[in-house]
């Protein structure tokens, strides 16, 4: 078990190829751009620094949200951006311990369908390791 911990992020190596991801922060807005390309945002540098880079195909990623308290379309928009580059790489993204609010945000703006949610860390991992091959790429 690897742990990396950087400025916002803690990632966890759960195996070779499932990596779970906490963030240090309650809010992480201050990390994210609202106006310039995501992908700019010091925080997806991060989770690219630590995970995204080394990512291949059937790998899969977990992003505890627990800690996250403020939840906006910045967030939403990072969450989407993570989304996509891990599901262009063949990759399973799990998010996990989303809470209530959270949830009404992915409601409200019709993105639940386009990610997978488990309860806790390890349901997530279990989900990864669960998913036949073919439905594992994140929806």
């Amino acid at each position: 078990m690897k742990i990396g911990v950087g400025k916002l992020l803690v990632a966890e190596c759960r195996t070779n190829n499932v990596h779970v991801v906490r963030f240090k922060a309650p809010d992480v807005r201050p990390f994210l751009d609202d106006y310039v390309d995501m992908s700019e945002s010091e925080l997806f540098q991060e989770l690219e620094e630590y995970i995204l880079a080394h990512f291949a195909p059937g790998h899969g990623l977990v992003l505890n949200l627990a800690p996250i308290e403020m939840f906006n379309t910045a967030v939403l928009r990072f969450l989407l951006l993570v989304r996509k580059v891990v599901h262009d790489r063949k990759g399973c993204l799990v998010l996990c311990q989303v809470r209530d609010e959270h949830f009404e945000v992915f409601s409200v703006t019709r993105t639940f369908q386009l990610f997978y949610f488990a309860p806790s860390e390890d349901e997530a991992v279990r989900k990864i390791w669960m998913a036949p091959k073919s439905i594992a790429v994140a929806p």
